[in-house]
């Protein structure tokens, strides 16, 4: 992965402080479903600098390993620092209606179960 080779490289460069690799590599690590390197250099990436897309990658990677209420914080953070930010947007609303159809799962065991009338 010369991707990979490239942005860890540029971490030795001087002057890489002035230059956000982190969110670079945390893309690439993303890509390659390394999720827990990728959050951490994401993580380090947001601390240099709020962004609404490194929040929204965030939240892609939270939502697909199943945590859906990490992915709402990242995708509401995303959209507290740019409220224009659409994708974050659309991806909230799935959210809701996840953890909706969720929800309707338990009240209907609940039901089969005779918890509820």
């Amino acid at each position: 992965h010369a991707a990979l080779e490239h942005a860890l490289a540029g971490l030795e460069l001087p002057g890489a402080e002035d230059y956000d690799f982190d969110f670079v590599l945390g893309r690439i690590f993303a890509n390659l479903k390394d999720n827990d390197r990728a959050v951490t250099h994401l993580k380090k990436s947001i601390a240099r600098e709020e962004h609404a897309v490194t929040y929204g990658n965030l939240a892609e990677i939270y939502a697909s390993a199943g945590d859906l209420e990490r992915a709402w914080y990242y995708w509401s953070s995303a959209l507290r620092v740019d409220p224009g930010h659409e994708r974050s947007r659309e991806r909230l609303n799935w959210v809701r209606d996840a953890f909706w159809e969720q929800q309707q799962q338990v009240i209907s065991a609940r039901v089969d179960r005779g918890e509820l009338p």
